[in-house]
């Protein structure tokens, strides 16, 4: 190499992006990456196809500035952690596949860097263009800018390398959660987490009927019962369990005491009112969605079923595995 010939710069940001089957989103949102008004230099972008059968990889070789790494049929956990490996960048974003940023998003995400050293930051999610109403009212967006999670969700999450490296990353052997999981060993470590709207994404992904809906929170929650531990300081897990308790009871209930019965119908249908009540609270619009309460209260019953489905699910799922362990002894 000649004395004046400079050492090539290492981008700033690692963007990790898990893939499977985004045929529909992808091209947008790199698109949406390669458009913003930071230098191409800033960042890199890592995309990992977890097994897609669609026309998600022919999408991808149109962009062949793209690191594109292979990792089929994985928990999201590792997809995210085997990109991490390829990451070049002191500070990795985690984004998915089906998401969009806006063009300010680099730079503002380089601020915060820059103004909190050694930190983890986490956005929230924004409506596309045309939303549907359980898209709107699910996510209860307020003039451009997120109600933001309590938690790190994996749409948005900006961390430190070493860091992540440190705490041996995401969770591998869970379906969902690993984000959730995530935050909670970054908490225990008592290093600084801020959740910002300066890195929002735009999320094209979202469930749009009821029925994916529903899907959608019952994959959320087929893990409860296996990461009991961290479930049981969950709020919603706790609620979610009470449905199911009162479900079962309620033709014990009912054979007992008629006033017993209605005592846990009463319970049940207050369950999906106290979640409507809490995401109208933490609103910034809580006037203009209290009005709409009986969508609001809709989708949150609608939330408690599928988040009941997957409780089964994980019931059935972890049955299975203890048979099949015994028959192995």
């Amino acid at each position: 190499m000649k004395n004046n010939e400079k050492t090539k710069k290492l981008p700033e940001i690692s963007f990790i992006i898990p893939v499977f089957n985004e045929e529909e989103n992808i091209k947008n949102c790199l698109d949406s990456i390669i458009s913003t008004n930071a230098k191409k230099s800033d960042y890199e972008i890592i995309i990992v196809d977890n097994g897609s059968t669609d026309q998600s990889l022919n999408i991808i070789k149109n962009y062949p500035f793209v690191n594109l790494v292979i990792a089929s049929n994985c928990n999201v956990g590792k997809v995210r952690n085997v990109g991490a490996k390829f990451a070049k960048a002191n500070y990795l974003m985690f984004l998915d596949g089906d998401c969009e940023i806006p063009s300010e998003f680099v730079s503002r995400a380089l601020q915060l860097i820059q103004d909190h050293p050694n930190s983890v930051f986490g956005g929230g999610i924004l409506l596309p263009e045309n939303p549907t109403w359980i898209e709107k009212y699910w996510t209860l967006q307020s003039k451009n800018k997120s109600q933001l999670p309590r938690k790190l969700i994996g749409a948005s999450i900006l961390i430190p390398k070493n860091l992540f490296v440190n705490l041996n990353g995401f969770k591998e052997d869970i379906t969902s959660g690993e984000d959730s999981d995530l935050h909670k060993r970054i908490s225990e470590k008592k290093i600084p987490i801020l959740m910002t709207n300066e890195i929002d994404v735009i999320h094209l992904g979202n469930a749009k009927d009821v029925y994916s809906f529903t899907r959608r929170q019952a994959w959320h929650s087929e893990n409860y019962l296996k990461e009991i531990k961290s479930s049981i300081r969950d709020p919603i897990f706790l609620l979610v369990a009470l449905a199911a308790t009162l479900l079962v009871s309620l033709p014990v209930s009912a054979l007992l005491s008629s006033k017993l019965a209605y005592l846990s119908i009463g319970i049940l249908a207050t369950i999906p009112l106290l979640l409507s009540a809490k995401r109208i609270y933490r609103s910034q619009e809580s006037k203009f969605y209290l009005k709409r309460l009986p969508a609001l209260y809709l989708i949150d019953t609608i939330y408690v079923i599928g988040r009941l489905f997957g409780l089964l699910l994980g019931i059935h799922r972890l049955f299975f595995e203890k048979m099949k362990k015994t028959k192995n002894l």
